[in-house]
């Protein structure tokens, strides 16, 4: 993973897909209803239930342009499944960590069911870093009878099998910082430390350019650490190792969270 000294812009993604129906899960998913309570919606909202193409017969629909969807997630890869009709939403926003948005529609034709096709995957992303992931979904167009006909209809999220839903938390960028003495301020991304045996400890190393050996390490981790000794140091230049330390005599179970740094040097002779 690398910290860049750069700006962060968001991009518009080259992974989008054409959509299609899936019924289940494929082995090494899981699937969540639209109504797991991780999900946020706000705009306005409605459930609605009696659709035999969705998965559990009901979806969530958002009506009007503004509405978002918001939900976080660990593990590698993720699919957005929705409700397919010719009158829903034209025009959604979905950016995947704040950085990569792919702009997508749901105003598909129904081929299964005339009021519309549930378990179509709109969106899907594979390969990712394991962590957490932050998904927010901004319906940017309408039909213009939304508050009737149109809508996003979030139907379904797939995931790792071994992965959790959470609430939306915004995952963070790089946000370096320059001072008088050099110094980098920036956070390393999501992180799943899982469990850490009595006296053993795990090790994660990222690189961040600029580090140079002797520079001072500041960590940080933003989940109960349980006695766990958390710290890192330069072990290459432009190569920051973070330790994970667990000295007591009980194994311990951390959560996944988000490793942040601060990096710094004195310049002043």
């Amino acid at each position: 993973m690398i910290l860049m000294l750069a700006m962060v812009f968001s991009v518009t993604s080259v992974f989008a897909i054409t959509a299609y129906f899936l019924e289940e899960p494929e082995s090494g998913w899981q699937r969540f209803n639209n109504t797991d309570s991780s999900i946020s919606y706000s705009g306005t909202i409605s459930v609605e239930g009696g659709y035999s193409t969705f998965h559990l017969g009901d979806f969530t629909r958002v009506i009007g342009s503004g509405g978002i969807v918001q939900f976080s997630f660990t593990g590698t890869k993720i699919r957005i499944l929705v409700g397919a009709h010719q009158n829903c939403a034209p025009s959604v926003d979905i950016s995947l960590d704040g950085t990569d948005t792919e702009n997508v529609f749901t105003n598909i034709t129904p081929v299964r069911d005339w009021r519309a096709d549930g378990q179509m995957v709109i969106y899907e992303r594979t390969n990712l870093v394991n962590g957490i992931h932050s998904i927010k979904m901004t319906v940017l167009i309408d039909h213009p009878e939304g508050h009737l006909v149109g809508g996003l209809a979030i139907d379904a999220i797939d995931i790792d099998s071994s992965g959790s839903l959470m609430p939306y938390t915004e995952t963070p960028t790089p946000s370096p910082e320059l001072c008088s003495d050099f110094s980098i301020v920036g956070s390393l991304g999501a992180y799943n430390p899982g469990l850490i045996s009595s006296n053993t400890q795990k090790t994660q190393t990222y690189t961040v350019t600029g580090a140079q050996l002797g520079d001072l390490v500041q960590v940080s981790f933003d989940k109960d650490l349980q006695g766990v000794n958390l710290f890192g140091y330069i072990s290459a230049a432009n190569q920051i190792t973070v330790v994970f330390q667990n000295k007591t005599d009980n194994n311990i179970s951390l959560a996944p969270g988000i490793i942040r740094i601060r990096l710094s040097r004195h310049t002043k002779g």
